[in-house]
C-alpha cells in the first residue's frame, strides 16, 4: 500500500508541476483531482479496514484490487490513452 501510495503521490506532484500530461488541456486538472480523492478515499477505507472486523476486513483484498485498477488506469492514461491535445509521442515527462 505503501508503494502505491508513493507512485499516486508522485503522479500528482508531477501533474500539478506540469511535468506530467495527460492530454486533456484542463481536464488535466480534473484527473488531478480524481487522483487526489481516489488517494485519500482509499486510504482512509483501507485504514479502516485494518481497524474493523466488519464489512472492511471481509473485503480488504477487494479494496487493493480496485486501487491496482485505478493505477493501472492512470498510468494508461498518461501514455497510450492521452488526450488529442498532447498525443502519445513516446515521451512521459515534458
Amino acid at each position: 500500500m505503501a508503494f502505491w501510495n508513493l507512485l499516486l503521490g508522485l503522479i500528482a506532484i508531477l501533474s500539478a508541476q506540469g511535468n506530467i500530461h495527460f492530454g486533456l488541456g484542463l481536464g488535466d486538472a480534473f484527473i488531478f483531482g480524481i487522483i487526489i480523492v481516489f488517494v485519500l478515499s482509499i486510504d482512509i477505507i483501507y485504514l479502516l479496514s485494518l481497524k474493523t472486523t466488519g464489512f472492511f476486513q471481509r473485503n480488504q483484498k477487494l479494496i487493493l484490487i480496485i486501487a491496482g485498477i485505478f493505477m493501472l488506469w492512470i498510468l494508461l492514461q498518461m501514455t497510450l490513452l492521452r488526450g488529442t491535445l498532447s498525443p502519445w509521442d513516446g515521451q512521459i515527462f515534458f
